[in-house]
């Protein structure tokens, strides 16, 4: 997979023709440029309403439909612009579509940038559950442009940097380090720093367990925890990266409860979160014992035991496998009662 900058012609992929799919609500002034390189070449484009009711069975027939109506042909190249939900539908559309047809990604929130673009998962949700329905596959190339994120409010910003956190906190103790010491601009003078450490990080993981056969499940650390707060309030209710955020907070609680996280390192994370601005307690009326449904559809799961990603220590995750009852009346549990 190439990354490059900003679109341009040198860059372009070569192809036929060009499917170009776009977030909705991206400014025209930033649109504009990417039709003009687009244009040399036969293109249809369509914008989407983005967010995670865009990743269903309906809206793939629609667009698939659409696409067959315009006689796209397998030599076509898709192009997607926009966040994590749109390249995570996006990216399905393009690995179903006559069997696969080739596909770029230009990400335009932090969530995307560091976490979604990366890795050629493909996701859509059942009503249950979310991204149970996916595939494998990576795109020819990314496209990074940081002036999208101009248009992108701070309560997305900042969730979408819980992605960073979270790999920081899995895998690479000093990137942990250099967080904590930048905690308080993350979202500032250091955001383009904290973006292509962690797009670089998550692609060595990736590069070395592609089918997350290994070390990339670590990567979904906080994330049962976070897909079952997703799936349970309401896709679109709340941000990924605040569930997410709420995930962690969880997972490391678990894992200072059951004596293997420091309480020193415990502290560390929830401050790092806090700071950031993102949430890290349940909202009502939600408790751990009311998650544990949905986390019982979570794709990871094994003979009827939920997988969670656990910590060791900063730098240091784990896979461990928990029977659904072992989560009712912990620590987690009893700090937000149903």
């Amino acid at each position: 997979m190439l990354i490059h900058g900003p679109l341009t012609q040198d860059t372009l992929p070569n192809a036929e023709s060009y499917v170009l799919l776009y977030d909705a609500a991206l400014p025209e002034s930033f649109m504009a440029p990417i039709r003009a390189v687009l244009c040399h070449r036969p293109c249809i484009e369509k914008a989407l309403q983005a967010g995670e009711t865009l990743k269903t069975l309906p809206q793939l027939a629609a667009i698939t439909e659409w696409m067959s109506e315009q006689q796209v042909s397998r030599q076509a190249h898709l192009v997607a612009v926009g966040g994590g939900s749109l390249l995570d539908f996006a990216g399905f559309v393009a690995s179903v579509y006559h069997r696969g047809i080739a596909h770029s990604f230009m990400p335009t929130t932090t969530l995307a940038m560091i976490d979604a673009a990366i890795g050629g998962k493909t996701a859509l949700n059942l009503p249950q559950a979310k991204n149970v329905i996916g595939t494998f596959y990576e795109p020819h190339a990314l496209f990074y442009d940081l002036q999208s994120l101009d248009s992108l409010d701070s309560r997305h910003l900042r969730a979408g940097l819980v992605e960073a956190i979270k790999i920081a906190i899995a895998f690479d103790a000093d990137f942990f380090e250099w967080i904590w010491t930048h905690q308080t601009t993350l979202h500032t003078t250091h955001l383009e720093g904290l973006i292509v450490r962690s797009r670089d990080l998550k692609q060595k993981v990736v590069a070395a367990d592609f089918k997350e056969q290994g070390q990339r499940a670590l990567l979904n650390l906080g994330h049962t925890f976070g897909h079952a707060i997703e799936a349970a309030l309401g896709f679109d209710t709340v941000l990924h990266g605040e569930a997410v955020a709420i995930g962690l907070a969880l997972a490391a609680e678990l894992s200072c409860s059951s004596g293997d996280l420091s309480q020193q390192d415990f502290n560390r994370i929830l401050m790092v979160l806090t700071t950031l601005g993102v949430p890290t307690t349940l909202p009502p009326p939600l408790s751990l014992s009311s998650l544990i449904p949905f986390m019982m559809r979570d794709k990871k799961n094994k003979n009827h035991a939920i997988t969670l990603i656990l910590l060791n220590f900063i730098g240091q995750a784990k896979a461990v496998s928990v029977p659904p009852s072992s989560l009712q009346g912990s620590p987690c549990d009893r700090r937000n009662p149903s």
